[in-house]
């Protein structure tokens, strides 16, 4: 398929492609998340107390979290929305609670860290 422009320029199928990956790319690095505000916010709610990067504690890892949500589309609104409302978690222990609110000034920054948590690997 092959579309004239104003100037008679051809534009090829694989050329809109190669067009449409290279702004998805350019828009995903623009949307990086900030580390060191991530853990900044983390360690202000004591997220650390319960999660470890790599270290396993009371709460799976951030590792494991990231490895699980890895291919999933919703997991970065799944996991906002979870940090956000306190929604219940399961222990291995076996208890179920609430997960603590993350207190933020908006949920921006709660998204920033559920970007940062994803990117782990």
């Amino acid at each position: 398929m092959h579309v004239r422009g104003r100037r008679n320029i051809t534009i090829r199928c694989h050329d809109l492609l190669l067009c449409a990956v290279l702004v998805a790319g350019v828009a995903g690095a623009a949307r990086a998340a900030n580390e060191p505000a991530a853990r900044y916010l983390a360690h202000q709610n004591a997220c650390f107390r319960c999660h470890g990067v790599e270290k396993h504690k009371d709460g799976p890892t951030w590792k494991d979290v990231a490895d699980k949500y890895r291919n999933d589309p919703g997991a970065e609104a799944h996991l906002t929305e979870h940090l956000a409302t306190g929604l219940t978690v399961h222990l291995e222990s076996g208890y179920e609670r609430h997960h603590p609110i993350v207190k933020a000034r908006d949920r921006e920054q709660i998204r920033n860290l559920v970007e940062w948590i994803l990117s782990i690997r």
